[in-house]
């Protein structure tokens, strides 16, 4: 028999666990390895990854086709919000970096004009 508080074996005459001091009335009589196991649900199922997020992702990235990234990212965060589907994140950053490198690249277009004028408006 084994104690059913910690798993020790006892002996047939033991009235009380002589590695836990339990009362031995709650022994049982399978092994300690059947009685500690856990039970097994198997592997976590995940929902897959929103294709458009990705591909999103991937062309904000890309100088020419920054804003069709943008584009299928928004629509990949809005179908993810509906079907359950994983990606989020890869959408917001694909949203982030297009925005972003959109922003930058029309602050660098401006940035001699604006020079230009700052120069002129010196000199005068």
């Amino acid at each position: 028999m084994y104690c059913r508080n910690c798993g020790a074996p006892l002996g047939e005459s033991s009235a009380f666990c002589p590695s836990c001091g339990a009362p031995a009335n709650g022994s049982v009589s399978y092994s300690p390895a059947q009685q500690m196991r856990p039970p097994y649900y198997g592997p976590a199922v995940l929902p897959p990854y929103n294709t458009l997020c990705i591909v999103g992702f991937i062309c904000s990235f890309i100088p020419y086709v920054r804003t069709a990234g943008l584009i299928l990212c928004i629509i990949g965060m809005v179908q993810c919000s509906s079907t359950g589907e994983r990606g989020r994140g890869l959408g917001i950053a694909g949203i982030a970096v297009a925005v972003g490198s959109v922003l930058l690249t029309i602050a660098l277009l401006l940035l001699p004009f604006i020079l230009a004028g700052v120069g002129a408006a010196m000199t005068m």
